[in-house]
C-alpha cells in the first residue's frame, strides 16, 4: 500500500482556549480550503508551531497558562516562527490590545465579532505576502517575477550607510515613472497621505530601532493623484554585513474595495441602500456611547407606514417594493432638506430600514427631547404628499414610535423595543401621528406643538402684546426710557410667559417674525407716545441672533421706522452676547448701520455669556447691562460684588453707558449707586406695564421723586 499524499493546503495554528470560538474557526477555515491544527493554550502552541510549522497562526488574546501577547514574543524568539504571519483576536474596539498586539511582533489583527469573510481576505493576503518574502530570501530573481505576477514590491534599506533600493513595482505603486531613479524614503514618504504618515514614521522608528517586524496599511496619493491602499510589510536583518530593513509593499486597493463592498452588502438594505438592522446596532451602541459622554440625550424614531399590506395586495410586490425605495429617499431628502434638523435638533441623523415598511431614524446629541416630535411631525407631513409609481398616484401615511435614551433605555435592544410599543401606541390612537414610549413625555410635546401651531396664529392675528418697564437714571432718580417685553394672552392656554414660547420660537424660526411684530409694535407705541407729548425717552427692543445676522435686518428696521415716522433716536436696541459670536461680521455690519441711522446700541444679560472684550471693542456699542443674576446676588455673595463692580468699570473704560437689570430693594439700588451705575430697572421702581399703565406711572415719576 501506497503512503498517502501530503496535504498541500496551507496549513492554519488556530490557538484559542474557547472550543466554540475553535469550532467555528475550523469550519470557516476548512471550507476555505486550509488545514487546521489547534492548540489550547499558548505554551502547547509554541511547541506544535517548532514541530509543525503552519503557514500562519490565529493567535487569541486572552487565554490561560499564556496570554496572546507573551505567546507571540515566544514565537518571535524562535527561528523557525520568527517570521510566520500572526494575526491577534482582540477584543472590539480594544485600542491597548491592538498596540500591545503589535509590539508583540504580530503581523495584523482582527476584533471580535470575527468577520469570517473579511478575515479570509486578510488572510490570503497574508499568506500572498509571507509566501514572497520568503522567497525574497531564497532567490532575488524569483522575487521580481513574483512581484510581477502579485503586484507587491520589495525594498531595502541600509541602517549604516542609508543606501537604499527599491524594486520596479514599488515605482509603479507609488506611481514613479518606471526609468527614474530609485526613490529614497523619503521620496515614498512624501506620497504617503498626510493623516497616515505619523504611524507609518513610528512603526519603522522601531524596527530600525529595537527590530520590531512591522506589518501597515496606509493610504498613498501617487504623483498623478491617484489614491491608493497599500501595506507594507517589514522586518530588520543583522549579518556580516550589517544591519538593515528589508520588506514588502502590495498594493491593497483592490481588497479594501472588496471589504468596502462585503461590508455595503453585510450592513446595507439591498433595496433601499439604507442601514440595515445591523448597522443601526452598532450607530446606537456608538451614539449611546456618545451620549452617555456628552450627556445629552439621543432619540430613535420607529415608523410603519400604515396600511402598506394593502399596497401588496392590490397593487402587487414591484410596485410595493419602489413605493419603500421611495420612502427611503423621501425620508433621507426630508432630513437633508431640513438643515435646521442637522445643525440644531441633533448632531447627526441616520435613516435605517428594519425590514418591510418598517424604518427608523436615530437623532444622536438631541437639544430637547422634546426636539424628537417636531422631526416627526416633519415627516408625516412629508409621507402623506402622494408618491407617483409607475404612473399611479399613491397616498400612504405612517405611524411614528418615540423612544429617549437615557431616559427610556441605555441599550439598543431596550430602545428599539420601547420605540416599537410606542409605535403601536401610535397607530392604536388613529395613525398618521406619532407618540412618545412614557405618557409624560407625550404631553410636554404636545404642548410644545399647541404652543408652537398658536404662536404661528397669534403673529398672523396681531394677537401679541407688549408691557414696558421703566429705566431709570441712577443720578436724578427721573425715569430715562423703557424696555419693550412681549406678552401673550391666549384665549385657551390663558397667559402664556415668554420663558414658554420664546425658546419655542427660536427653535422654530418663529423667532424672527416675533422680532419684527415687537419691533414694529414698539416704533408704532413710540410714535403715538410723541404725538400725545409724552416724553417716554428710548425705548430698547432685544433683537434675537437670527434677527441680527440677517441680511435684511436693517432693511425690516428702515421699513418700522418709515412707516409710522419716528425717528432712530427714539429706538435702543438689545442684543445678547450669544448672538454676537453666529457671525460676527454681518452682526458688526448691521449693528454700525443702526448706530448711522441714530439708534443706540446695548448688549444685554452682560456676564453670562461669551464676555470677550475683544469683541466688545470691535462692536458699535453704547451701552452695557448687568445681568439680573447678579444684582440679585450682590447682598449675600461678594464674588457678585466685585464682578458687578468690574462691570461698571469695564463699561466706563469703554466709553459705555451701564445699566443694571432685575432690581427689587434698596440695598441693591445703593450698591450700584455707589459704584458709578447709570441707570437701572426692575420691580423696585416698577414691573413691565401695559401702555396705558405705564403712562400714569411716567406721569407720577416724573412730577415727584421715583424712588
Amino acid at each position: 500500500m501506497s503512503a498517502p499524499a501530503p496535504d498541500k493546503r496551507p496549513s492554519i495554528l488556530v490557538v484559542d482556549d474557547d472550543p466554540t470560538q475553535c469550532v467555528m474557526a475550523r469550519e470557516s477555515l476548512e471550507c476555505a480550503g486550509y488545514a487546521v491544527e489547534e492548540a489550547g493554550d499558548g505554551r502547547s502552541a509554541v511547541e506544535l508551531a517548532r514541530r509543525q510549522l503552519p503557514d500562519l497562526i490565529l493567535l487569541d488574546v486572552q487565554m490561560p497558562v499564556q496570554d496572546g501577547f507573551e505567546t507571540c514574543e515566544l514565537l518571535r524568539l524562535h527561528l523557525e516562527t520568527a517570521h510566520v504571519p500572526i494575526i491577534m483576536v482582540t477584543g472590539q474596539e480594544d485600542l491597548d490590545s491592538i498596540e500591545s498586539a503589535y509590539l508583540a511582533g504580530a503581523t495584523d489583527f482582527v476584533s471580535k465579532p470575527i468577520h469570517w469573510t473579511i478575515l479570509l481576505h486578510r488572510i490570503r493576503y497574508l499568506l500572498r505576502g509571507s509566501r514572497t518574502l520568503a522567497e525574497l530570501a531564497q532567490s532575488r530573481t524569483r522575487l521580481a517575477n513574483a512581484q510581477r505576477i502579485a503586484g507587491i514590491g520589495s525594498f531595502e534599506i541600509d541602517l549604516e550607510t542609508d543606501e537604499h533600493g527599491v524594486s520596479e513595482e514599488v515605482k509603479r505603486i507609488f506611481g514613479f515613472p518606471a526609468r527614474a531613479k530609485d526613490p529614497s524614503p523619503f521620496d515614498l514618504l512624501a506620497r504617503v497621505h498626510a493623516d497616515d504618515r505619523h504611524d507609518l514614521l513610528r512603526a519603522a522608528a522601531r524596527c530600525a530601532e529595537y527590530g520590531q517586524p512591522y506589518g501597515a496599511e496606509y493610504r498613498v496619493v501617487t504623483l498623478d493623484g491617484q489614491e491608493r491602499v497599500v501595506r507594507t510589510d517589514a522586518r530588520r536583518l543583522q549579518d556580516a554585513s550589517g544591519a538593515r530593513i528589508e520588506g514588502t509593499i502590495q498594493d491593497v486597493t483592490a481588497q479594501k474595495q472588496s471589504e468596502a463592498e462585503i461590508r455595503k452588502l453585510a450592513f446595507h438594505d439591498s433595496l433601499t441602500g439604507l442601514a440595515n438592522r445591523r448597522l443601526l446596532r452598532e450607530l446606537l451602541e456608538q451614539a449611546i456611547h456618545q451620549s452617555r459622554r456628552s450627556g445629552r440625550a439621543l432619540a430613535l424614531l420607529y415608523l410603519d407606514l400604515d396600511d402598506f399590506k394593502r399596497i401588496n395586495d392590490t397593487l402587487g410586490h414591484p410596485r410595493g417594493d419602489c413605493l419603500l425605495q421611495e420612502v427611503g429617499t423621501r425620508l433621507q431628502d426630508c432630513l437633508r432638506a431640513a438643515d435646521r434638523i442637522a445643525r440644531d435638533d441633533a448632531r447627526a441623523a441616520e435613516v435605517a430600514r428594519l425590514g418591510g415598511d418598517e424604518f427608523t431614524i436615530l437623532l444622536s446629541e438631541i437639544r430637547d427631547p422634546t426636539d424628537a416630535a417636531r422631526v416627526a411631525r416633519r415627516i408625516c407631513e412629508a409621507l402623506a404628499v402622494p408618491f407617483e409609481i409607475d404612473g399611479v398616484d399613491l397616498c400612504i401615511t405612517t405611524s411614528v414610535g418615540i423612544t429617549i435614551s437615557p431616559a427610556d433605555g441605555d441599550d439598543p435592544d431596550t430602545l428599539l423595543r420601547n420605540a416599537d410599543t410606542a409605535m403601536y401606541h401610535a397607530k392604536e390612537t388613529g395613525k398618521n401621528g406619532f407618540q412618545y414610549y412614557t405618557e409624560a413625555m407625550n404631553d410636554r410635546a404636545g404642548h410644545r406643538l399647541t404652543v408652537e401651531n398658536e404662536l404661528r396664529k397669534a403673529i398672523e392675528r396681531d394677537q401679541l402684546m407688549l408691557h414696558y418697564q421703566p429705566r431709570v437714571s441712577l443720578e436724578t432718580f427721573a425715569p430715562v426710557g423703557l424696555e419693550a417685553l412681549v406678552r401673550w394672552q391666549h384665549d385657551t392656554l390663558g397667559r402664556v410667559p415668554p420663558s414658554d414660547f420664546i425658546p419655542v420660537a427660536e427653535g422654530t424660526g418663529l423667532i424672527r417674525p416675533v422680532g419684527d411684530w415687537i419691533l414694529r409694535a414698539a416704533c408704532r407705541q413710540a410714535r403715538a407716545w410723541q404725538e400725545a407729548g409724552h416724553a417716554v425717552g428710548r425705548i430698547a427692543v432685544n433683537v434675537s441672533a437670527q434677527q441680527l445676522c440677517w441680511t435684511g435686518f436693517t432693511q425690516s428696521v428702515d421699513d418700522a421706522l418709515a412707516t409710522v415716522g419716528l425717528e432712530g433716536e427714539r429706538l435702543e436696541v438689545e442684543v445678547t452676547e450669544s448672538s454676537l459670536v453666529h457671525d460676527v461680521q454681518l452682526a458688526a455690519a448691521n449693528l454700525e448701520a443702526l448706530r448711522e441711522r441714530g439708534i443706540q446700541i446695548a448688549i444685554d444679560d452682560f456676564g453670562t455669556g461669551f464676555s470677550s472684550l475683544k469683541l466688545l471693542r470691535q462692536l458699535p456699542l453704547d451701552a452695557v447691562k448687568i445681568d439680573l443674576s447678579f444684582v440679585r446676588e450682590i447682598e449675600d455673595h461678594p464674588e457678585a460684588r466685585e464682578i458687578v463692580r468690574t462691570i461698571i468699570a469695564m463699561g466706563h473704560n469703554l466709553g459705555m453707558r451701564v445699566v443694571a437689570e432685575g432690581v427689587e430693594n434698596e440695598n441693591q439700588r445703593d450698591f450700584l449707586a455707589e459704584h458709578g451705575c447709570d441707570e437701572i430697572q426692575g420691580y423696585l421702581f416698577s414691573p413691565p406695564l401695559p401702555p396705558e399703565e405705564l403712562i400714569a406711572w411716567f406721569l407720577d415719576a416724573t412730577t415727584g421723586d421715583a424712588r
